[in-house]
């Protein structure tokens, strides 16, 4: 093996394509989540002001539970071999762990921005989307708590 396969950027490029290639697929569940979402505790007719929260909420419990799912194995070391097989350095391995949540998070609220965008769980074409900073967060936050708490 040369040099350059040992090199930081090429150890962090096979920690994010290891938990890309075991994890991708559930970047999908956010789709059902979001859209459930949209639609929680929602009364179509009340109000044309719609407040963008629920999504938010679902996603951030659905990203914690996407970290909690992804982060035991390393955890538990039900993975180590794997790893051993693997040269790399753990700090590198960490943060393409952190690289991976972070799309992942990213995922999730960009599909709630989409949700907006097709006015998902709106009173009709005239309905308003108020979209709170401090939920647009959250699900960053979760994650990291989450994170942190694994």
């Amino acid at each position: 093996m040369s040099q350059t396969f040992y090199s930081p950027d090429r150890q962090f490029r096979r920690a994010l394509a290891a938990d890309w290639q075991l994890f991708s697929t559930e970047l999908l569940y956010g789709v059902p989540y979001i859209v459930v979402g949209f639609y929680a505790l929602r009364w179509v007719g009340t109000s044309q002001v719609y407040n963008v929260t629920w999504p938010f909420v679902f996603a951030a419990g659905l990203a914690a539970w996407l970290t909690v799912h992804i982060c035991s194995p390393s955890i538990k070391r039900k993975s180590a071999l794997y790893f051993f097989a693997l040269p790399q350095n753990r700090q590198t391995a960490f943060n393409g762990r952190l690289a991976f949540l972070f799309i992942l998070v990213l995922w999730l609220v960009v599909l709630v921005f989409v949700g907006c965008g097709i006015k998902l769980g709106g009173a009709g074409i005239t309905a308003c989307y108020r979209i709170h900073p401090e939920f647009v967060v959250l699900p960053f936050l979760t994650t990291s708590a989450v994170f942190w708490g694994v």
